[in-house]
């Protein structure tokens, strides 16, 4: 396909179907286009290797930002988690997942919520 492609002069591959995704990947790759890896790919897809790629992959700090400041929730954080993933659990999956790299983002991301009554 990848010949394919540059022969028609086809620069990339795109899709809505999650099954040809592992395909598209791959072929953009071919085609010298910047694309998830293969390996990042599985991880992404597949939840054991989720559960287990990772030493500790399920380390878990409940918070509750209607109960406690911004500073006592982050205490709470061990600071070699520090990058982490915020969860809210009252949103989607899709909604609901925030990447905290520095103190910064976290409170950004507390404050919106907190400011939220509908959300809350």
């Amino acid at each position: 396909l990848v010949e394919f492609c540059k022969k028609n002069e086809i620069p990339s591959v795109v899709g809505f179907a999650q099954k040809d995704a592992w395909h598209h990947a791959l072929i953009n790759a071919g085609l010298g286009n910047v694309t998830i890896a293969p390996h990042a790919y599985l991880v992404a897809m597949n939840k054991y290797m989720q559960r287990t790629i990772e030493e500790k992959p399920f380390w878990f700090q409940p918070i509750d930002p209607n109960a406690e400041s911004n500073d006592e929730m982050w205490d709470k954080i061990p600071k070699e988690e520090i990058p982490f993933m915020l969860k809210n659990t009252s949103l989607s999956l899709g909604r609901g997942v925030f990447c905290i790299r520095t103190r910064e983002d976290f409170d950004e991301i507390i404050d919106l919520y907190k400011g939220d009554e509908k959300l809350r």
